[in-house]
């Protein structure tokens, strides 16, 4: 680790707004905030540029980054320290770990921004819209939350429309150009780096919404499938 991540890394610790062990929260979110206002989270956040616009957009929301990487989480910290921004915390975790984090029933929404696409075969179950993180999704989310992933990589954003298909998870919106639509959906009204380097590039960013029914039955991890080989390999994750 480089002296500046390293230095990073320490003051996310110090910081009031971060935690480096949710889980001893015990879901109690209510209590971090204060308030029992609507949660919103973002797993694989990266510097939690998204999160940060939609807290600033929304103060009746309560907004969780959600990233491994603890340098990157301390910039979005301290920018939302710098904005007096109450209403959005930063946790450390792997995303595998949500159920221990959230209890059931008690998310919003989810954001996924620009997801590492995880292109190996070998990696598929580290995929964010793979079947086994949408049924943790499926248990923290209230009846009625939903999902909205934005992503560049043509490979993953078909990959996840194959997998919602066949667990037969309807979609509520599907678009191979986000910034072609109008109105603009609010995920869009708030860029990342990488997406401003997308779309310098002239490169069209997916956006899908959707809700997992209640009902839905998810296949074993083990079930035939071809979706996971379409991902090309060279990607730049959020």
């Amino acid at each position: 680790m480089g002296r500046v991540k390293a230095q990073r890394h320490d003051r996310f610790h110090a910081l009031p707004n971060c935690f480096g062990d949710p889980v001893s929260v015990n879901g109690q979110w209510d209590k971090v905030f204060h308030n029992g206002h609507p949660i919103h989270i973002e797993p694989g956040c990266g510097k939690a540029e998204l999160s940060i616009g939609l807290a600033l957009d929304h103060p009746e929301i309560n907004f969780l980054a959600i990233d491994l990487k603890s340098d990157r989480l301390c910039r979005g910290a301290d920018l939302a320290i710098e904005r007096n921004l109450n209403n959005i915390a930063f946790l450390r975790m792997n995303a595998e770990k949500l159920i221990e984090v959230f209890l059931p029933g008690s998310v919003d929404a989810i954001w996924l921004t620009f997801p590492d696409p995880f292109p190996k075969d070998r990696d598929e179950k580290k995929r964010l819209t793979n079947p086994a993180f949408l049924q943790r999704y499926q248990t923290i989310l209230k009846p009625g939350g939903q999902i909205f992933l934005k992503t560049d990589n043509d490979g993953l954003a078909e990959y996840t429309r194959m997998v919602l298909k066949d667990l037969n998870i309807p979609l509520l919106e599907n678009t191979s150009d986000l910034h072609a639509l109008s109105p603009v959906p609010p995920i869009a009204r708030h860029l990342t780096s990488f997406e401003k380097k997308f779309l310098l590039r002239n490169k069209n960013i997916h956006y899908l919404r959707f809700e997992i029914p209640v009902d839905c039955v998810f296949f074993k991890e083990n079930s035939d499938t071809n979706s996971n080989s379409i991902i090309p390999e060279n990607h730049e994750s959020n």
